[in-house]
């Protein structure tokens, strides 16, 4: 139905082809085995993710085919089908060309930028029982997760000045926002000063107390199975070549509060006068959070220079190409902002997807601008001639990307959730940009703004 020449009339059975849209779809079809098929042979292995590519691709790839069709209707009638193909393919090239160039280069920068880190929560559907676990792991444990401190080639603790500028790094991690303090310190040199206290030791008595009796001490104290894995002794000199502490923390639930601990351990480690090194099983994800906005704006600047400079040249008029550009960081300016309207997080998998959508958004722009450039007359009626070329199949390869992709959201899993999420409101927001700001924004300035060759028409 979607393939009818005149939308406000009834279908016309005589000169629809419901035949070349199935066509279309199986064209689409042979693509996604090919490309499954392929991928296979090299030895990239099939996951999950793998199948939003199906309804994806579907969606997407059927969109030319919607603007060689109507090409096609719109050339002559009383010419052979080679002549009508030629004068096709000479109309829809270009259209179909940057659809193709532009997701292509999307695709591929999305690719070479991946980035390590998600929630874990995230990579299960919402009723699993691993996302139950880490939703109840931030409920009730807010307080109480182990950060690791490593001191590698430590000073003599035989030395009390040495001794008390590793107290005092154990105290600079106690005393932050994000540390319970002393009460979730545990370190042997500390139970061992106490333990010298209760017998009323003299400290300095550095060959008795710092060699035999701590190694005893090591041995046979209750917690011998720690504080054996805690410290490293060589074995032939007796000297401490290393040895760890754990702090607790606290207040690390959020995502920004987990990326600004991570930060502020390590700055306080890499302020020591010796070599001090920090550990927290999550702190890979923090990493994450610290790299993704830098690592967005990167990714996503690249992709729009690559994608105004396919504009620029398949679009012969500059002006025309700067406002293929505005368009583009308008309508992602916006996917961005119901993005998080919507629930969806700044992380890899929704990086990937933006910049994915950045190359559907330079169809929707592209086709409307190239059209308007290659129309004749003023403004005026240049805009009404892109409309009446490209309008309907701009309306339906939106639409119908839409339609392909909406059956993800019946699928609870965040990451399946997000690539729908992100090419609805991409395709959306396109499609209104496309099909009334864009046409709009080019009838507002006379015709030789644009810098258009005389020579250009629609062929």
């Amino acid at each position: 139905m979607c393939m009818k020449r005149k939308p406000h009339r009834g279908i016309d059975w005589i000169r629809s082809k419901p035949w070349l849209a199935c066509a279309g779809l199986f064209s689409t079809l042979m693509a996604i085995i090919c490309g499954f098929g392929g991928l296979m042979m090299i030895g990239i292995s099939y996951n999950v993710i793998n199948t939003i590519i199906p309804f994806l691709i579907i969606a997407i790839g059927i969109d030319d085919m919607f603007i060689i069709t109507s090409c096609w209707e719109q050339s002559d009638e009383n010419q052979t089908v080679p002549q009508r193909m030629s004068q096709t393919l000479s109309h829809a090239g270009v259209a179909v060309t940057i659809t193709n160039v532009t997701d292509i280069l999307s695709f591929a920068i999305g690719c070479i930028n991946f980035r390590e880190g998600l929630d874990p929560g995230n990579l299960v559907t919402e009723d699993h029982y691993i996302s139950k676990y880490f939703d109840d792991i931030k409920e009730f444990w807010k307080a109480g997760p182990q950060l690791h401190i490593g001191i590698l080639n430590p000073p003599d603790l035989a030395n009390s000045t040495a001794r008390e500028a590793i107290l005092s790094t154990v105290a600079a991690f106690e005393n932050t926002d994000f540390s319970l303090g002393r009460e979730g310190t545990v370190f042997f040199l500390l139970e061992y000063l106490n333990y010298l206290e209760q017998l009323n030791v003299d400290l300095e008595d550095t060959a008795g107390l710092w060699k035999h009796k701590f190694r005893s001490w090591l041995k046979y104290t209750g917690g011998a199975s720690q504080w054996e894995s805690d410290v490293k002794i060589n074995e032939i000199t007796g000297v401490i070549e290393a040895f760890r502490f754990s702090v607790a923390l606290k207040n690390i639930v959020e995502p920004n509060q987990h990326k600004l601990a991570a930060k502020l351990m390590r700055s306080i480690a890499d302020a020591q006068p010796f070599h001090v090194v920090v550990y927290y099983e999550a702190f890979p994800f923090a990493d994450q959070y610290l790299i993704i906005l830098p690592a967005m704006v990167f990714n996503v600047s690249v992709t729009l220079l690559c994608m105004t400079v396919v504009s620029l040249l398949m679009v012969p008029s500059l002006p025309s190409g700067v406002i293929i550009f505005v368009s583009i960081v308008s309508i992602n300016v916006g996917v961005f902002g119901y993005m998080t309207l919507w629930g969806v997080n700044l992380d890899a998998i929704s990086m990937i997807s933006i910049i994915m959508s950045i190359g559907f958004a330079v169809d929707l722009s592209g086709h409307i601008v190239y059209a308007f450039v290659t129309s004749h007359g003023d403004t005026n009626q240049r805009v009404i001639g892109a409309l009446q070329a490209l309008g309907w199949p701009i309306f339906q390869g939106a639409s119908s990307t839409i339609a392909g992709i909406s059956v993800l959201y019946t699928v609870d899993a965040y990451i399946i959730l997000v690539f729908f999420k992100t090419i609805w409101l991409t395709m959306a927001i396109g499609a209104v940009h496309g099909l009334f700001f864009i046409p709009v924004f080019l009838s507002v300035f006379p015709i030789g703004f644009f810098c258009i060759p005389k020579t250009s028409e629609l062929s």
